[in-house]
């Protein structure tokens, strides 16, 4: 089975305060544009019968996990799951595709290619560079010296 999801972080902007004195500039107030800390998503696949987690994996260093914005995860056990998602203040966006063979009834309904069209041969992890159309951009602009 493959989890594939995407996910848009909000962003935070702050002010810090930076000295140069090696410089001979002195004080700077530089702005800063990031992804929000209190971003983040997280996927659970669980055995619905036993409850044991087989993934657990995410978006967030609040969770304690990468900052990748779009990834593909991979379960190879074979059982009866239950997949989570959860999220806070993000936007994600999730695809979950299994081969009908083998793991649907009736397959009649279904295209019976094995191959799945939305994932690379050998998924990965993967940092697509980030737009202003979407996602946050992490920018830096020296502000005015105090």
């Amino acid at each position: 089975m493959y989890i594939n999801y995407s996910v848009k972080p909000s962003n935070v902007t702050y002010k810090k305060v930076i000295d140069n004195k090696i410089t001979g500039e002195g004080e700077k107030e530089i702005e800063i544009d990031t992804y929000s800390p209190f971003s983040w998503f997280e996927v659970t696949v669980r055995s619905k019968s036993t409850g044991e987690i087989y993934l657990q994996d995410g978006f967030g260093m609040a969770k304690g996990y990468n900052n990748y914005l779009n990834r593909t995860l991979k379960v190879l056990k074979r059982d009866d799951m239950q997949i989570e998602f959860k999220r806070n203040n993000i936007t994600a966006t999730a695809m979950v595709w299994v081969k009908p063979a083998g793991n649907i009834n009736d397959t009649t309904q279904f295209n019976m290619s094995t191959d799945c069209a939305y994932f690379e041969f050998n998924p990965r992890d993967r940092v697509d560079t980030a737009t202003a159309e979407t996602t946050a951009t992490p920018t830096y602009r020296l502000g005015l010296n105090r």
